[in-house]
């Protein structure tokens, strides 16, 4: 599944909470394997990121709707790069 944002912060976090959507749409086996690889993955940022719920993407990855600051983490720690892969 593909999304394309315009690169401002809006449709950044858009496009987050789509591929949440479509990650936990799936059937059966890939979507416990969609779900695994959210929980890994929110438990790596926590572990990196002392301060994660600051950014809005990491809230929507543990399904908060809480507004913060920060949208998503730089390089291979963005959440949308994360989603994209699943």
């Amino acid at each position: 599944m593909s999304f394309e944002n315009n690169g401002s912060e809006d449709a950044i976090v858009d496009e987050g909470r789509q591929f949440i959507v479509a990650a936990y749409s799936r059937p059966g086996d890939v979507f416990y394997a969609a779900v695994k690889a959210i929980e890994n993955k929110q438990e790596e940022l926590k572990l990196k990121y002392p301060d994660c719920h600051n950014y809005r993407l990491y809230n929507i990855l543990i399904g908060s709707s809480k507004v913060v600051p920060a949208v998503d983490f730089p390089g291979d720690d963005s959440v949308v790069k994360f989603l994209r892969s699943l």
